[in-house]
């Protein structure tokens, strides 16, 4: 007798799962995230969704925001964000 076919096998079900998928993902490199996301739109909408992908493409800045380096109680000359010395 012959076996019916389930659509939902192991494969399948770990691929549909957003925390599954996304970490599976994260094992990955740059490139091969940039071309598994054009396989399915799932996963790809996994990859837009995924904050720690984003993160990973350099999409997304990673960690707190960068302020301007101080020496002395000084701002760095060299940033932005400098005040000039008049003595």
């Amino acid at each position: 007798m012959a076996q019916e076919t389930d659509d939902t096998g192991a494969g399948t079900t770990v691929f549909q799962t957003y925390e599954l998928l996304e970490n599976i993902m994260l094992r990955l490199s740059v490139k091969e995230i940039l071309i598994v996301q054009r396989t399915a739109m799932h996963w790809r909408l996994v990859v837009q969704r995924s904050q720690d992908l984003q993160e990973k493409l350099f999409f997304k800045a990673a960690g707190e925001p960068i302020r301007p380096i101080q020496e002395d109680g000084i701002v760095h000359p060299r940033s932005p964000h400098s005040i000039r010395r008049l003595f």
